[in-house]
């Protein structure tokens, strides 16, 4: 029995010390309630911009610098119910059903004395609405006022372009020091491949539609043309997969 006794000491010396790592993991519950999207009572389907409705499912890595993170964006289009007043006279107005994520978050603390090493996956989920010459509108778990988003125009090309920019934008949660200087992946690089699924590659194509759109409405504006260009043929690519 004597030569287990050092093995045994020296683990319960690395614990009492902190260098044996911990790992854990617990359920967690995100919860973003029905949005109403139209106060005035009509049909928006109707309108000439039509709102298109987001649900981005997000697994947020939050690592010490020892580790790399490796954030993984998926989308899919939410498609907006409608409640009627009136059959009638058509009273109606449109909205998003609320969206609920259940998920297991998952890490590893390790305390080495001088030294803390943490890794740590949270799992989240936003919706971002779109909608053609308008500001993006994001809504998060825990808004309180999500009914009614009002909508601000995007009064120039370069606004449109971010609003294409923040649909797809991965950087909420990318805190990496070293970050990639290319024109597109500094602040989408986050992004899944297409092969995550099936609605997420049609919206990164979309999203690649809205560029090339943009790039043909404004060929006299070659810097805002270019960029355009670009971020559409890196969606695609990505899209493919």
């Amino acid at each position: 029995m004597r030569w287990m006794i050092a093995p045994i000491c020296l683990c319960a010396l690395f614990a009492t010390s902190g260098c044996v790592p911990l790992y854990y993991a617990y359920p967690t519950v995100s919860y973003i309630p029905e949005v109403p999207l139209d106060k005035t009572l009509r049909r928006y389907l109707t309108d000439e911009s039509p709102i298109l409705v987001f649900r981005i499912d997000i697994k947020d890595d939050q690592n010490t610098a020892e580790f790399t993170e490796d954030d993984r964006y998926v989308l899919r289009d939410v498609q907006p119910a409608t409640h009627y007043f009136s059959n009638i006279f058509g009273l109606a107005y449109s909205y998003v059903p609320s969206q609920m994520k259940l998920t297991l978050d998952s890490g590893m603390y390790w305390h080495c004395v001088a030294l803390c090493y943490r890794k740590h996956s949270h799992h989240t989920m936003r919706l971002r609405l779109y909608r053609s010459g308008y500001q993006l509108i994001q809504i998060k778990p825990g808004d309180r006022d999500v009914a009614f988003p009002d909508w601000v125009e995007a009064a120039d090309p370069t606004a449109q372009e971010k609003a294409v920019d923040d649909l797809l934008s991965t950087a909420e949660t990318d805190f990496s020091v070293a970050r990639d200087k290319k024109l597109v992946t500094n602040t989408m690089r986050n992004l899944a491949p297409g092969s995550a699924s099936a609605e997420h590659r049609e919206a990164l194509r979309f999203a690649a539609g809205e560029y090339e759109r943009l790039a043909g409405e404004n060929m006299g504006q070659v810097a805002l043309e270019m960029r355009c260009r670009a971020k559409a043929a890196w969606l695609r690519e990505l899209a493919d997969k």
